[in-house]
């Protein structure tokens, strides 16, 4: 039955005729098992697919509060240091396109080393990116950014 899978998404015709004969759906079923016929291991954490299935399409979005210094993440604030709110609010302020080191690096610390923003991109991954959620996206040519999904 269903209750053998972490996750079971039925996967609908969104069109106008969806409702007509002939709409496809399909059931996928998500386990981390890795037997068995019509399976499929979850390749990351479960906690990212139940937020994919309870709340849609629409992620939550990601913001600043000035007056705490904490970052809000749907309904949660979340505690933040000087130097990762300055981080984070450089790289929100970006919209979604990525921020170089070295802007990062001049911006937040007048000058750091590539280790201090590696620690410090660390620390914001651990508090944000509790549920396997992918907030923050590197890229070694170009920097960081925040996925478009949280970004107001």
């Amino acid at each position: 039955g269903e209750g053998n899978f972490d996750a079971v998404i039925i996967d609908c015709d969104t069109k106008d005729e969806a409702f007509s004969e002939g709409a496809v759906s399909r059931v996928i079923r998500l386990s981390r098992k890795t037997s068995g016929g019509g399976i499929f291991p979850l390749p990351s954490p479960l906690g990212f697919f139940k937020s994919l299935l309870t709340e849609g399409e629409k992620s939550k979005t990601l913001s600043l509060s000035e007056s705490t210094k904490s970052a809000v993440l749907g309904n949660e604030a979340i505690k933040l240091t000087r130097h990762e709110y300055a981080l984070l609010d450089l790289l929100l302020s970006a919209k979604g396109e990525y921020t170089s080191r070295d802007i990062i690096s001049k911006a937040v610390w007048n000058g750091a080393n590539d280790g201090l923003i590696n620690i410090y991109i660390h620390y914001l991954r651990e508090k944000l990116e509790k549920n396997g959620e992918k907030i923050i996206i590197s890229s070694r040519k170009y920097g960081y950014k925040i996925n478009e999904r949280y970004v107001l």
